[in-house]
């Protein structure tokens, strides 16, 4: 027969011996929260199965740049290199619309795949690779495509349509030239591979510091989780955590209103900016070392899709029904909120409907970046040679968008694949 010991279960020590015997691992408190934060534990965590809808999903968000892009050009007020004086109003929500969660998503895809890289090479290792495969392709695709890119600009822009090699020379010897470089205009659309390059240094600090604090901040999770089953339930059990996600970017908001060098930009890149994209890629690693979380942001619950019309709804009316600082903070609030939300709708429904291995999905995501790199300075191109075409507007934003594709996917194909150097210069391996 069973010896069953009854317990005081108003007991605190009663509480922790009944937790200690659900989790009879003698590493538990250091797993709360779905990371394991023991000794054993911080030399590397297990990696998870193949996910093979980040891959679809990378290729995805890559493809759906090339449309962002494109539909830059004829999205009204956008802001963007080249416009075109006919404009959309379907295209002005495209671009809206990819615009609020595809590079949230990225950054999140980012971090999760740079800590499974951290947990397999290690630091070093991780950080000559990071050189070799951000690095490499930064500057080749600057000094190949980007300076191209801003001869077309600076041509169109001077009225100037003298194409031949004399014409392109005299621009590379040029003072506007020289600017290019100095102001930063070299990184162009390159940003994200110059927020993702620092960011690595962070999560290398990270990698240290949980191997030094990993035990004492597991145990404080075990004291909270104990001392709050209730809360701890909601947060990690419940989805509750989405509506914590948004106050990092809450706090970052208050920060700038008393640091405005924040904003000061240098390549289309601030300060504020930098920060605030680092909590998607925090997001990102800590999806990669806690199967918990991991777990909890791809399961999509009822109120949480009830709080997405909710939210979007409440965000209007108070921006524009009153004009008092704390509605702006709480429309502040909810707009990250719904970034958040949808991003994990947008992994979720990945998940749900492509979590096993598609060859088109797998090529594209081998070849997002060579999308990324090479789409750009074509989508500027044929932006270019359309302003001023008596054509459908969407016509033209297809035509762009298609060749621009076919472009990406033809010199990845038979020459970055193909070529050595190539493919060491714009792939980094």
């Amino acid at each position: 027969m069973m010896n069953v010991e009854l317990l005081d279960t108003r007991s605190p020590d009663a509480a922790k011996a009944n937790a200690l015997r659900t989790h009879p691992d003698p590493s538990f408190p250091h797993r709360e929260a779905g990371v394991d934060w023991s000794p054993a534990g911080r030399a590397g965590t297990a990696r998870p199965e193949r996910q093979h809808h980040l891959d679809a999903l990378r290729s995805i968000l890559m493809v759906l740049g090339v449309f962002l892009h494109a539909s830059y050009i004829y999205a009204g007020d956008a802001p963007w290199l080249v416009k075109d004086a006919d404009t959309s109003r379907v295209l002005s929500w495209v671009n809206a619309f990819i615009h609020f969660f595809r590079i949230p998503c990225f950054f999140i895809l980012s971090g999760f795949f740079a800590q499974m890289l951290l947990e397999k090479q290690g630091q070093g290792g991780f950080l000559k690779s990071r050189l070799s495969r951000l690095g490499l392709p930064l500057l080749s695709t600057a000094v190949l495509f980007n300076s191209v890119q801003s001869y077309l600009l600076h041509s169109a822009g001077s009225g100037s349509h003298d194409m031949g090699a004399h014409g392109m020379a005299g621009y590379f010897g040029s003072m506007a030239y020289g600017a290019f470089w100095t102001g930063g205009e070299w990184i162009g659309h390159l940003w994200f591979l110059v927020n993702v390059f620092l960011y690595s240094a962070v999560a290398v600090g990270l990698l240290a510091l949980r191997k030094k604090w990993g035990p004492v901040i597991g145990k404080g999770f075990a004291h909270a989780r104990l001392r709050h089953p209730a809360s701890s339930r909601f947060l990690f059990e419940r989805g509750g955590f989405m509506l914590l996600l948004p106050l990092g970017h809450f706090a970052l908001f208050a920060l700038a209103a008393f640091m405005p060098f924040l904003y000061r930009i240098w390549g289309g890149i601030t300060g504020y900016s930098l920060l605030h994209f680092l909590g998607y890629y925090l997001a990102g690693l800590a999806l990669f070392v806690s199967a918990r979380l991991r777990e909890e942001f791809h399961r999509v619950r009822p109120w949480q899709i009830l709080s997405v019309p909710a939210a979007y709804a409440l965000g209007q009316y108070l921006d524009s029904r009153t004009g008092a600082r704390w509605a702006g903070a709480a429309v502040f609030y909810l707009n990250s909120y719904l970034v958040w939300s949808t991003c994990a709708m947008v992994f979720a429904a990945f998940r749900f409907l492509l979590n096993r291995r598609y060859r088109v999905f797998a090529y594209l995501s081998e070849a997002s970046y060579s999308i990324y790199l090479f789409h750009h300075v074509c989508v500027v191109a044929l932006g270019l040679y359309m302003t001023g075409k008596d054509w459908d507007v969407h016509l033209e934003f297809g035509l762009i968008v298609s060749v621009s594709l076919a472009f990406s996917l033809a010199v990845h194909h038979y020459l970055v694949l193909r070529v050595r150097a190539l493919r060491l210069l714009f792939m980094g391996k």
